[in-house]
């Protein structure tokens, strides 16, 4: 156990907030450095890279089982790692309607997609294209064998080809 920890684990038997206030800034002090650098990892914009680092801080001090913490260091790492990859999930558009009218280039492409391909080679081709999906997973969604995925995903691929070629 790190002295932090122990003055932490002292402090907070003691009950007492005299003792409890300092602890929890000298942690402050002794991890926010690391924090921001690990936070700095993520693609996230400064602004969100200190609001992680202050939410982590925050849920380490309202944890109601601070006695139960192994290791203050691997628990603040943990939940700063939640609290990026929440902060990056909360940029993700929730569904591609959303995500093409703030992309104007591509929505007239998008819009021509649409009206050149069914629904199903339409989200067929967004599962495989925008969301990386294998050729077993589709097959598994839309019930379907491997081979017929794969006929498919060739003939919209040449669809959408010819489509280019055209204009």
């Amino acid at each position: 156990m790190k002295k932090e920890e122990k003055i932490l684990c002292a402090a907070i038997g003691s009950h007492n907030e005299a003792k409890i206030k300092p602890a929890y800034g000298q942690i402050y002090l002794s991890y926010r450095g690391l924090l921001h650098f690990v936070s700095a990892n993520y693609a996230l914009t400064k602004e969100e890279r200190e609001d992680a680092v202050e939410e982590t801080f925050l849920s380490f001090f309202a944890y109601p089982k601070k006695t139960e913490i192994v290791s203050i260091r691997a628990f603040l790492l943990k939940t700063l790692e939640n609290k990026c990859a929440d902060a990056l999930r909360k940029r993700l558009p929730s569904s591609l309607e959303e995500e093409v009218p703030s992309f104007d280039p591509m929505r007239g492409f998008v819009e021509e997609l649409k009206a050149l391909l069914s629904e199903e080679e339409f989200a067929l081709l967004m599962d495989y294209v925008v969301y990386e999906r294998s050729s077993a997973e589709l097959a598994q969604k839309y019930a379907l064998s491997g081979v017929a995925v794969r006929q498919r995903i060739a003939r919209i691929k040449k669809k959408v080809r010819h489509k280019l070629e055209v204009k």
